[in-house]
């Protein structure tokens, strides 16, 4: 139910190897969720919905679709 990732909410976050994203829609993420760029963190989405996640690309160093 989560619709809104806010300012900062991943700041300090340095060590986050993996988010996972269960939702098929992808939540709006503001461009300051996370203060620097291409963490090193994996996003895990629901398969075949990468497309949909497409524009978080910036901030993962990997989008994959194996979240169940």
């Amino acid at each position: 139910t989560l619709k809104d990732i806010k300012y900062m909410a991943f700041s300090n976050c340095n060590a986050l190897k993996d988010v996972f994203d269960f939702s098929p829609t992808p939540q709006h993420l503001n461009s300051q969720a996370w203060p620097e760029k291409r963490t090193s963190a994996t996003l895990h989405v629901p398969a075949g919905h990468i497309k949909e996640y497409e524009k978080w690309q910036q901030y993962f160093r990997t989008i994959v679709d194996d979240a169940e």
